[in-house]
């Protein structure tokens, strides 16, 4: 499991992350260990709210790909992670991947 945190360090991201993880997964009755979590907080730019490049140009991509719509506030930041991953190698061609868009338009529109 892999979450790219854009407001909080990994660090204290963790928690939470494990605590969600483990809730999700007793709906199918099964349990995880927390050491299958991988935090990632490169992707967080000099503060929360901050654009970054590499945001950007995943909301391009994504919006031209797939006209999905995406805040450069959370969501991007995280599509940029997963973007990340498959060029470095993290996540291998041909594997399945499940992206959560969460929301978080306003700064669209702003």
């Amino acid at each position: 499991v892999r979450a790219v945190a854009v407001a909080k360090n990994a660090f204290k991201l963790r928690k939470q992350t494990y605590f969600l993880a483990a809730q999700t997964a007793a709906v199918f009755n099964t349990m995880i260990e927390e050491s299958i979590l991988h935090i990632d907080d490169s992707y967080r730019g000099e503060a929360y709210g901050a654009e970054t490049n590499d945001a950007l140009e995943a909301q391009r991509l994504f919006a031209m790909k797939e006209g999905l719509v995406l805040d450069t506030v959370y969501t991007a930041k995280a599509a940029a992670g997963l973007l990340g991953d498959v060029r470095h190698g993290k996540i291998p061609p041909g594997s399945t991947v499940v992206f959560i868009h969460t929301g978080g338009s306003p700064k669209l529109f702003a």
